[in-house]
């Protein structure tokens, strides 16, 4: 039934709790961390991290609120690794990547795929994992095989992602945007549109809790397209960027790493 051929998502996620749903902002502090994490000094700078927290399992919330996921996580991580805290902010999607260049954020963690339109407004650590892009839907008779298959339906994403950036380039013209790729995936499964693209592991974290849904996926990208995910910060922010990329090394090199994949998606995720 499933055509995803990263196959390790869905037994990986049936290891996780319920889905997310549509959420307002609201400033946070950072939950349910590795205990590496944990030991912070009081006396350690603090950024504010932009995030949009209805992106399960990369960042959502808790039953008491609280900002929690995988690149929560890793970015946590790392500030221990460097010496810093990180204090995340929930907010919406739209203007985001505004929030680092005009100063009230410091990093954006939300999940962002690294692309050449991404790096020419903001500069992009490392990549910290890879998730591939697909298309979901629930008609079987629609038998999706290529992007070309695509090109007369109606189909949801979230808007400013590389999901949309892929189906204009496929030659995609109906398509509608949401500002969450929760609220797109309703759109779906409400028949108002036939197919939803984007983040598969987003998209089939947001079903675990609907088995009685019967779906069916489609890569949206090749492999080798997939450039990884990546934090975000200020265009020329040279010292902060070296601190994420510097701490991400060494978290992988301590095990730190591995130990937050396999906790997510019981394994890594490169």
């Amino acid at each position: 039934m499933h055509s995803i051929k990263n196959g390790f998502w869905i037994g990986a996620l049936s290891l996780l709790l319920a889905a997310c749903g549509n959420q307002t902002p609201q400033q946070t502090a950072a939950a349910s961390q590795p205990a590496s994490a944990m030991a912070i000094s009081q006396d350690m700078p603090t950024y504010l991290v932009a995030t949009e927290a209805s992106y399960a399992p990369f960042e959502f919330r808790d039953e008491n609120g609280l900002v929690i996921g995988y690149d929560i996580d890793i970015l946590t991580a790392i500030g221990k690794n460097q010496g810093f805290k990180v204090q995340f902010i929930n907010q919406q999607w739209d203007g985001i990547f505004n929030t680092v260049n005009n100063g009230s954020r410091d990093i954006i963690a939300a999940g962002l795929g690294i692309n050449d339109k991404r790096k020419e407004i903001v500069d992009m650590s490392e990549p910290y994992g890879k998730s591939p892009n697909i298309v979901l839907y629930t008609d079987e008779k629609l038998n999706l095989k290529s992007v070309s298959d695509l090109k007369p339906l109606k189909i949801a994403t979230q808007s400013d992602t590389r999901a949309v950036e892929q189906l204009k380039a496929a030659g995609i013209t109906d398509i509608t945007t949401t500002k969450t790729l929760y609220l797109a995936l309703k759109a779906l499964l409400n028949n108002q549109v036939q197919a939803v693209a984007g983040d598969g592991a987003v998209l089939l974290y947001s079903l675990r809790p609907l088995s009685d849904v019967k779906y069916y996926t489609m890569n949206l990208e090749h492999a080798e397209d997939n450039k990884g995910l990546g934090f975000a910060v200020k265009k020329g922010n040279t010292e902060l960027l070296t601190k994420i990329n510097t701490g991400l090394a060494n978290i992988k090199a301590d095990g730190t790493y591995k130990q937050i994949n396999e906790k997510w998606f019981g394994q890594v995720l490169e």
